[in-house]
């Protein structure tokens, strides 16, 4: 080998050192603004969607589907036409709370799971006494 390629070869070497190291330093300091903020009470959603992925991925946890309270949302609105009424993201986050800890994925599990969350938001805004259904014009007539 020659002295060039020597050097090279150590160039090439020292450089992804840094690149990895540099990598490896923005990373922790995400990880402790994650802490802090999460120690402080002032964590985003998405704050919390990176901490759960982060806490997953060191955990060994792999989720295969996930659902979203958005997509909860979308389901009721399009499928079920509910209107937007001001306690259906409360009733949105308790319906998800309670289908997360209780799923159990079969085919199809994502369309399932917003389905049945939405059905559940629908069941919990009847025992409230929440009208979630926008009138139709037979109703209007």
């Amino acid at each position: 080998m020659s002295l060039r390629s020597l050097y090279d070869a150590a160039h090439a070497r020292l450089l992804f050192n840094l690149r990895y190291e540099r990598y490896a330093l923005r990373q922790r300091l995400r990880h402790i603004t994650l802490a802090w903020k999460f120690l402080s009470g002032t964590m985003t959603p998405d704050d919390a969607e990176d901490m759960t992925l982060i806490a997953g991925d060191i955990a060994g946890w792999h989720t295969l589907t996930m659902i979203t309270e958005s997509d909860v949302r979308d389901h009721l609105l399009e499928v079920h036409d509910c209107a937007d009424h001001p306690q259906l993201d409360a009733l949105i986050h308790a319906a998800c709370k309670k289908i997360s800890g209780n799923w159990v994925d079969v085919s199809d599990a994502q369309s399932s799971a917003v389905s049945e969350a939405a059905d559940l938001v629908l069941e919990y805004a009847e025992v409230d006494g929440v009208e979630l259904h926008t009138p139709s014009d037979a109703d209007i007539a």
